[in-house]
């Protein structure tokens, strides 16, 4: 109907092809229209983050957002809303690093989610992640970003298979096919 609300930003639930998954804002200006999900395109970290005008380099993002989910374990759903802001802040923090939280920028709709990382201990809570996700050196997940033009962006964070997952996978096919072969001789 041509109106919006502002609501303060965190873990969204979301479904992709049939699954659930947990997901967090990426960009500071944009809204999300719930019940309009169709248009988005599933684009790699690198890629998108290459083709957005950001502080750091697009692999600076993408490692830092790596190491902020394999320290998190993933991006399961916060147990608390404090927690749930702090993930969010922490987010964009790697997305936007230079920039101050509670600052003034152009565009700037979520004051909502500002007056409550300044009203709580989530940004106390989200520099503490931070600095505990830079020390990860084995980064087990990997970023990619749901993109609309106009449109809220979000987070995808998927695992890394194993290397040995990938041997075993690897063997099992080569076996598949060997035994496919004997069956046609």
């Amino acid at each position: 109907d041509g109106s919006s609300t502002s609501a303060n930003a965190g873990a969204y639930v979301g479904t992709l092809s049939g699954n659930p998954f947990y997901t967090y804002c990426v960009e500071l200006t944009e809204f999300f229209n719930f019940g309009n999900l169709s248009g988005y395109t599933l684009v790699d970290g690198l890629t998108y983050f290459t083709n957005q005008a950001k502080p750091a380099s697009a692999a600076t993002i993408v490692q830092r957002l790596g190491q902020l989910f394999t320290y998190l374990g993933g991006s399961g759903l916060p147990a608390t809303t404090e927690q749930s802001v702090a993930r969010q802040i922490a987010v964009w923090e790697s997305v936007y690093e230079g920039a101050t939280f509670g600052e003034t920028r152009t565009g700037e709709t979520n004051s909502g989610l500002l007056h409550f990382a300044t009203a709580s201990n989530a940004r106390v809570v989200a520099n503490s992640l931070l600095a505990s996700a830079a020390g990860v050196t084995n980064v087990m997940y990997s970023i990619h970003v749901l993109q609309k033009a106009g449109s809220q962006d979000f987070l995808v964070v998927q695992m890394i298979p194993e290397p040995g997952s990938l041997a075993l996978a690897g063997i099992a096919l080569v076996g598949l096919a060997g035994v496919a072969r004997r069956r046609r001789v």
